[in-house]
């Protein structure tokens, strides 16, 4: 209990070993027992109501990676190759239900198709919420195809 405390206080991994007197690798493997516990823990759960649900996107990282042979290393982030959504950038779906529970993972590489919404939330959504999301296609065809009221709303 005192490590989830110092956890949730932001300590350090070496400030989390000294107070409890253990080693930095043992203090990293139980932060991440931790924090595996605390993923698993929203298994089987199913968001249901009014569910917003957008996805943003990210480069993908080779960060310490030493046979970076395919690419030049970015500095500082950089920018893709290609312009717009591309396989270089990670999709990442966020839903979030109006009682505050809040699923993130990630889809995969690329754009996002209905079968990527499926095969990344889609045990987590109630097929009787209400899908509210921006315009694009995927989601409403997501909603089609699963019988689902969709509502999509303009951004700007």
């Amino acid at each position: 209990m005192e490590y989830i405390q110092l956890m949730l206080e932001g300590k350090t991994l070496k400030k989390c070993a000294e107070a409890l007197d253990i080693s930095i690798t043992t203090a990293f493997y139980w932060r991440h027992k931790v924090l595996h516990a605390l993923f698993k823990l929203g298994d089987g759960q199913k968001l249901t109501g009014v569910l917003e649900t957008d996805e943003t996107y990210f480069l993908e990282s080779y960060k310490g990676k030493r046979d970076l042979t395919f690419r030049k290393a970015r500095k500082r982030g950089g920018k893709a190759a290609k312009r717009g959504i591309s396989k270089e950038q990670v999709a990442v779906m966020a839903v979030i239900s109006r009682d505050g529970s809040i699923v993130c993972k990630t889809s995969g590489r690329g754009g996002t198709t209905p079968k990527k919404i499926h095969d990344t939330v889609g045990d987590i959504l109630d097929p009787k919420a209400i899908l509210v999301t921006d315009a694009a296609a995927a989601f409403r065809k997501y909603a089609e195809q699963n019988g689902m009221q969709h509502v999509w709303v303009n951004p700007n």
